[in-house]
């Protein structure tokens, strides 16, 4: 009985011809390839799309005020968020995308100012606490 036959990577890749294998023996039958490690490397439009699509689906973040710049798989985040909870999170959710190699937050927090109302919260807050006076002529 004849035990398999295996060929280390080494064998393979000093370019042993499959004619020089033992095919000639009885029930062998022999296919010869190359082994070689194929690396996948995610371009930069992936990983800006990725990211995109993590902050959509994410609700902590409104991803309509972020921005995504990537560049040979560093990622810069820009826009504005209204809390410093926001900001974090937006990077903490472009960490979760593979191919992504650093991250540079520059988002900026706009807190708004508590007290501070639009001129459109006071025309709407004296249109509601309108007071209707009546006046009587003696």
């Amino acid at each position: 009985m004849i035990g398999p036959i295996v060929y280390s990577a080494r064998q393979m890749q000093a370019d042993v011809a499959p004619h020089k294998l033992p095919e000639s023996l009885p029930g062998v039958f022999v296919i010869a390839c190359r082994l070689s490690p194929v690396m996948f490397m995610k371009t930069d439009a992936d990983i800006r799309r990725d990211v995109e699509s993590e902050l959509q689906w994410d609700p902590s973040v409104d991803a309509k005020k972020i921005g995504v710049i990537v560049n040979n798989g560093v990622v810069t985040l820009t826009g504005e968020v209204g809390h410093f909870g926001g900001k974090w999170a937006t990077e903490d959710i472009a960490k979760r995308v593979s191919g992504v190699q650093a991250i540079a937050n520059d988002i900026q927090v706009k807190t708004p100012l508590s007290g501070v109302r639009t001129d459109t919260d006071i025309a709407g807050g004296m249109r509601e606490s309108s007071i209707v006076v009546s006046v009587v002529k003696p």
